[in-house]
């Protein structure tokens, strides 16, 4: 190819000066070095790229290596060596005059989101569609790749640093112009004030603005997607506002279509990251579970071919799929490693070395597990398992959408079974979810309404308000039903019957479980329909009829 040979010419020019070269022409050996990394990193060839680096970092002068240093950590992004990124870029900003605190605390979280949203409010959406246009010099272009490729990874690795960086690169756009990749430092940063702040008008905002310059780059280079290339488009839907805007499944799809981009550009790591994340976003969406499990055993030996970090995190999926339709195979075979055979190993594996995303998503998995189980109490130890791993657990991602919702149901079935009285804790607890919840819905009510209403529902049936409890449930299912959520339909009926089961009203309940039986057999969740079945023998399920409303 023609970045072959081109590669050929520069190693042997590079050979002919040696290491003399460096004193003779500095810039000829600066101009020769600087072109062998870029089309090494152009031909995947990450060992080129760190080894014509480190010559130029050891014999030129650091303003002279910001172009290969950007290479190098987008190099590291794509193989996944999310530490070194972090560890380099930040030096790299410090000698850059850059103050990012690697260890910040919330306060300090809190000051940087407040300083920034103070210089964007200055901002009108005009004035920065017309900073896209901005022409900038090439060394501001380089240094917001350095900051792009330590968004990617501080995420990657659960990360305290990532609100930081974020607000350093939206700041830094502001004042040299924005690129397509200033988009992920808008959406995280508006991902944080909503998990941080609180602050739900300023976040419509910024995801406002976020989808525009998105927009407005595509439109510029006359695409109709953003290039995988940079290795930061496919944690755009990870991270960040959007979460809390698009439904889970539509995110699953930009993923997937990521993924086949990345496989193309050669960036196997990247590759693998957006396909296990697909799956995920998939299974804990709603989408039909026996179109996941038809392609996930295959999927998941692909992950474990090309990354067993990322398979470690995509197992868990297949375990819990298996959980939800009955169906199930040896996911830890993967490994072939015999101390790795259970979700117990993976946990002692997280928790030496420390691995605080693995490890927080573990006990979230273990906690929807125990939910659907029906095993509230372990389900409730993992959830408190899972918040004591920060800053993983306070990360702005779907996990925390989920865990939210199931923390508040578990809370409330907690508080009920145990005999709560009063402002038992778990009563208060899950009414603090339920009103993060209610929050949420302001956002986006297609996401959000039938989660708050159920929990409502929830808390309604705990204090013995029955006819507001009878009321909440029927108009989350209702919601279900209209944003196409059916698998939190099966769950809405489920709640209900239980619900009207601790009231005496047989009939009541035994329509609700019926209807729960039929919507987890629709979503594909056999398992789940097969407990309902346990639970409540007396069922007759030779004749389903699904009753709109109540």
């Amino acid at each position: 190819s023609n970045f072959g040979d081109a590669l050929h010419y520069f190693s042997k020019g590079i050979a002919f000066l040696g290491d003399e070269g460096w004193l003779i022409d500095n810039q000829l050996c600066i101009k020769l070095h600087e072109s062998a990394v870029s089309v090494s990193f152009a031909l995947g060839e990450t060992d080129c790229v760190f080894s014509y680096a480190e010559k130029m970092v050891v014999n030129a002068m650091f303003e002279d290596t910001l172009e290969v240093q950007q290479i190098v950590l987008r190099s590291m992004n794509q193989i996944g060596k999310n530490k070194e990124v972090i560890s380099r870029g930040t030096e790299i900003l410090r000698r850059l005059n850059f103050e990012v605190a690697v260890s910040p605390s919330r306060e300090m979280i809190q000051v940087a989101l407040k300083s920034t949203h103070s210089k964007t409010s200055k901002y009108t959406l005009d004035h920065i569609m017309d900073l896209c246009e901005k022409a900038a010099d090439r060394s501001s272009q380089i240094i917001m790749k350095i900051l792009n490729a330590l968004v990617v990874s501080s995420y990657l690795l659960g990360s305290p640093i990532l609100p930081l960086v974020a607000c350093t690169m939206i700041d830094y756009s502001l004042d040299h112009g924005i690129y397509s990749e200033s988009a992920i430092a808008w959406k995280t940063f508006g991902a944080f004030t909503i998990i941080i702040d609180g602050d739900y008008a300023a976040a419509q905002k910024v995801a406002k603005i976020a989808n525009a310059i998105t927009t407005k780059h595509q439109n510029m280079n006359k695409s109709k997607l953003l290039h995988v290339q940079n290795g930061a488009d496919v944690t755009l839907y990870v991270p960040s506002i959007d979460n809390w805007i698009a439904p889970p499944r539509a995110i699953a799809i930009k993923l997937l279509e990521h993924h086949h981009g990345a496989i193309k550009s050669g960036q196997l790591d990247i590759a693998m990251y957006s396909l296990r994340q697909s799956l995920r976003y998939k299974l804990l969406g709603g989408e039909s579970l026996s179109l996941i499990l038809s392609s996930a055993e295959d999927r998941l030996k692909l992950i474990a071919k090309h990354s067993m970090h990322h398979a470690k995190h995509a197992v868990l999926d297949n375990v819990l799929l298996g959980e939800l339709t009955g169906k199930s195979w040896d996911y830890f075979s993967v490994f072939n490693d015999s101390s790795i055979s259970n979700i117990n190993d993976l946990l002692i594996g997280a928790n030496s070395p420390s691995d605080n995303v693995l490890l927080h998503t573990i006990h979230l998995y273990n906690m929807m597990i125990a939910f659907w189980r029906g095993n509230y109490e372990a389900a409730e130890e993992s959830s408190s398992n899972a918040l004591k791993v920060q800053p993983a657990a306070r990360f702005p991602s779907l996990y925390l959408i989920c865990h939210i919702f199931f923390r508040g149901l578990l809370s409330f079935q907690q508080y009920r079974e145990n005999g709560g009285v009063g402002r038992d804790p778990r009563l208060v607890e899950g009414e603090k979810m339920m009103n993060v919840m209610e929050k949420w819905t302001l956002l986006c009510k297609d996401l959000f309404e039938n989660k708050w209403l159920l929990l409502k529902a929830e808390y309604f049936a705990s204090i013995n308000e029955h006819d507001e409890a009878e009321r909440s449930y029927i108009k989350s299912i209702n919601a279900s039903r209209d944003h196409g959520n059916i698998h939190e339909l099966g769950l809405g009926y489920e709640l209900l019957g239980k619900y009207y089961s601790s009231l005496g009203s047989a009939i009541y309940s035994t329509h609700c479980f019926e209807q729960a039986h039929l919507f987890y057999t629709q979503w594909g969740a056999t398992a789940l329909a097969e407990k309902i079945l346990r639970d409540n023998p007396s069922l007759d399920m030779s004749e389903k009829k699904i009753r709109p409303n109540m």
